[in-house]
């Protein structure tokens, strides 16, 4: 009974580069795989963050929130929200993707159109720090 949509593992690869040829995602935004070896800091970002480097905040526990829309009402509601978390949240524009929101975890994806805090807290607290490094 976990929130969001399950995808595939697609393993925890490491790239040398962002433009490093790798397979394609099987999710958008992206759940697992290859990815940079080095995560984005946590928090709040005004610029997209490359698919190869948001995954690597997901394998180390975090949950990216991103949104896609010119909507600032809806981004300050969120802001505010990632700010409650000291670490392990982000929260960053997609402008890619269909959907106005994505809530990603390692293997997990949930989208909404409208803001839902209910959800997005639910999903953050099933997910938020729980380590996927393969041991």
């Amino acid at each position: 009974d976990l929130p969001g949509t399950r995808f595939p593992d697609q393993g925890n690869r490491h790239l040398q580069s962002e433009s490093e040829p790798h397979e394609s995602y099987n999710s958008d935004p992206p759940t697992s795989g290859p990815h940079l070896p080095y995560i984005a800091p946590w928090g709040v970002h005004t610029r997209p963050i490359a698919r190869e480097l948001q995954v690597h905040n997901l394998e180390d526990g975090g949950v990216v929130i991103q949104y896609n829309c010119e909507c600032p009402e809806l981004v300050e509601r969120l802001r505010a929200l990632v700010q409650k978390y000291d670490k392990y949240v982000i929260l960053a524009p997609y402008p890619p993707m269909k959907h106005r929101i994505a809530l990603t975890a390692w293997t997990r994806l949930e989208t909404l159109d409208d803001f839902d805090e209910k959800r997005i807290t639910r999903f953050i607290a099933a997910y938020r720090g729980v380590d996927h490094h393969k041991r």
